[in-house]
């Protein structure tokens, strides 16, 4: 089943409602549900190659708190998306996440605009846009490394 997100270039594939699960990363579409969140698909591009994503689907998100906050652990291939419903500046907070995290802020066409690596576990501050943005997808810390990601990069 598919969803876009009518008039971005952020394209999503949204997974069915599942039941709860333990803690257990091999059960991540469970996971996600766990927390009250839809999983879907994306593939980040970069100028090393295409990466395939399951993340946590996050639609206007209200404060700056991060939607990992209850995990224990992320696999390299999961993260959270958080999309708003009109361009507008965002801002992630790490407080309480138990890992380090990446954070990158998206354009309304799925181009990459801003690249925060690294952001420590449990850090209270929120680290924001410096320009309106459409969404911000959150994953493990050391990503954007693994997978050569820079401004100008896009989400499919």
């Amino acid at each position: 089943m598919g969803a876009g997100l009518a008039g971005t270039g952020i394209g999503v594939s949204v997974w069915p409602r599942l039941v709860r699960a333990d803690e257990d990363t091999r059960n991540a579409h469970e996971q996600f549900h766990r927390y009250s969140v839809d999983a879907i698909s994306i593939t980040f591009v970069t100028r090393t190659g295409n990466y395939a994503f399951l993340v946590a689907y996050v639609g206007n998100p209200g404060n700056a708190d991060s939607a990992l906050i209850a995990r224990r652990a992320l696999m390299p291939d999961q993260g959270v998306l958080y999309v708003n419903d009109t361009i507008r500046p965002i801002a992630i907070s790490n407080q309480g996440v138990h890992f380090p995290t990446d954070l990158f802020f998206i354009a309304k066409d799925g181009r990459v605009l801003e690249v925060h690596p690294n952001i420590m576990a449990n850090d209270s501050r929120a680290i924001g846009s410096e320009m309106p943005v459409k969404a911000a997808l959150q994953v493990i810390g050391g990503t954007a490394m693994r997978v050569s990601a820079m401004p100008g990069d896009h989400l499919l």
